[in-house]
């Protein structure tokens, strides 16, 4: 009885709308009233929760739709943009909460409510080509969409469909990195299925399962454009080996039997030669599953089907990983990546022996390794030589000890260290 009134109360403190540039009340106090507001509402019963939902957002939508009216031909201004991404923002903090809420039948669950009340403001920015130029909108709406993947999950299945059409669109004319994070919800939402209603894909809805299939490959190829385009752009490659990750943990069957796998390996190779932390962290992360799911997963059917195209990538590009990952470890990689980097060598060595080790010791050979800006003055013949020793031994050391050596190499090679760090190594 007391929610109502305090839902009131709370938009009564709002400036008028069409007055942006009234005071009202910041960000974080709105974001702290609605996240407060929306943990009642998921703890009321499911029919009147499913009412107050939509008296919580309605003030949120009716005061994005009114944003979206653009007052010009030149498009919005900066802070109509500011404001529609901040009502937007809220929306997605208030369905956040409607995760847990326990769907009751014959009720509409409150998260599909809310999306239902927010859809003619959502497709009003999906729609516009004035709108969908703006990141912080496009970001926030995005996180709606994120929001709502994880609170109605397939019981809102044909909508959700829509939405990867509509941020796979948005995607290709943009590249609005947030793009990427909506298809990986949509996967970790709808994928992961073994059961006989699964799709082919694992992705238990078959209309989310068209959708993916479509949107995955073009998503890839735009990203990968983009990133050829802009290499420096960091958050781009993040986003792009974060949703690679997602599908190779939820739906690998969905990446493995795309065309945009090669390229995509190829692509992430590329971006372990960075030196900044995100994009290497991602794109290691990525080859790391690809090439080692776990024993478990490994032996599994999906798996086995998807050893063929993983075989494909190592066979064209190997060789170049396995440059990639010794050059990154003597030079390029940021500190808390080595021991991940290495696990990669040690997968390569282990996995595909016959190519790997020629590939270890060719690199190791190489005038320029370790780097090329020290011309591989910091590492004596013995010490390459101890370093193929140790590392082609078999039977081959564990995982966590070959870790462990590897950025001991990267020490030496850095010098950081002297040879004598490579003798605990050799007992």
């Amino acid at each position: 009885a007391t929610l109502a009134p305090l839902m009131d109360a709370a938009e009564a403190c709002l400036p008028p709308l069409g007055q942006l540039a009234s005071p009202g009340p910041a960000l974080e106090e709105r974001t702290a009233v609605a996240q407060g507001l929306a943990r009642v509402v998921a703890l009321l019963p499911p029919a009147d929760a499913a009412s107050a939902a939509a008296r919580l957002v309605a003030p949120m939508v009716a005061r994005a739709a009114h944003l979206l009216h653009l007052p010009a031909a030149a498009g919005p201004a900066p802070e109509q943009t500011e404001a529609l991404s901040t009502e937007l923002q809220l929306v997605a903090t208030t369905m956040k909460f409607m995760d847990n809420v326990s769907p009751a039948e014959g009720v509409t669950p409150p998260a599909m409510v809310m999306l239902k009340d927010a859809w003619s403001a959502l497709q009003g920015v999906s729609q516009s080509a004035a709108w969908q130029a703006q990141p912080a909108v496009v970001e926030a709406m995005c996180e709606v969409y994120c929001a709502s993947l994880r609170a109605t999950k397939a019981r809102a299945a044909e909508l959700h469909a829509q939405v990867v059409g509509s941020v796979m669109t948005i995607f290709e004319a943009r590249r609005h990195p947030a793009c990427l994070a909506v298809i990986g919800t949509a996967v970790e939402v709808c994928g992961g299925a073994a059961s006989a209603s699964a799709g082919a894909h694992g992705i238990t809805e078959p209309a989310m399962a068209r959708a993916l299939e479509t949107a995955v490959p073009r998503m890839c190829a735009a990203a990968m454009a983009g990133l050829a385009a802009e290499p420096a752009n960091q958050e781009l490659a993040r986003c792009l080996f974060d949703m690679g990750h997602t599908l190779l943990m939820f739906a690998p069957e969905l990446l493995c039997g795309s065309q945009a796998l090669p390229p995509l390996f190829q692509t992430a190779v590329s971006c372990m030669r960075l030196r900044e932390l995100d994009p290497v962290r991602s794109a290691v992360k990525f080859v790391s599953v690809l090439l080692h799911p776990g024993d478990k997963a490994r032996a599994s059917a999906t798996w086995q089907r998807c050893r063929g195209a993983v075989d494909h990538c190592v066979g064209q590009h190997g060789e170049e990983l396995m440059v990639t990952c010794l050059m990154a470890l003597a030079d390029s990689c940021p500190r808390n990546q080595l021991r991940s980097v290495a696990s990669v060598v040690h997968t390569l060595l282990q996995a595909y022996p016959a190519p790997a080790h020629q590939w270890f010791v060719q690199v190791l050979s190489r005038p320029d390794f370790p780097s090329a800006t020290a011309g591989g003055a910091t590492l004596s013949e013995t010490d390459r030589q101890v370093i193929c020793r140790i590392a082609l031994a078999q039977p081959g050391l564990p995982r966590p000890r070959f870790e462990s050596f590897g950025a001991d190499v990267a020490a030496l090679c850095r010098r950081e260290a002297t040879s004598d760090v490579l003798l605990a190594h050799q007992m």
